[in-house]
């Protein structure tokens, strides 16, 4: 669920540039650090104000939204650009 197409896509190519050992190695290190920091959280998030949590999901959910339009903006701006 941490990972899209586009993460996808980059490990590929990146395993053609630097190698599968040494991607592999690095890829389990992030999972490993990933799944600390999962397990942390879970342990803290009992004592985090519930507004806290609601805010900061809230701000991040705009955030997310901006990147999207942004995207999106550069999509068509890109189809505009190739049809001129």
């Amino acid at each position: 669920m941490l990972t899209g197409p586009a993460t996808i896509s980059f490990i590929a190519i990146k395993t053609a540039e630097v190698g599968l050992t040494h991607l592999l190695l690095n890829i389990i290190t992030a999972f490993i650090l990933v799944g600390i920091l999962f397990i942390a959280f879970a342990y803290m998030v009992d004592k985090i104000n519930p507004n806290l949590i609601d805010i900061t999901s809230r701000v991040l959910g705009l955030f997310l939204t901006a990147v999207a339009i942004e995207m999106m903006a550069n999509g068509i701006g890109g189809l505009i650009k190739s049809m001129a």
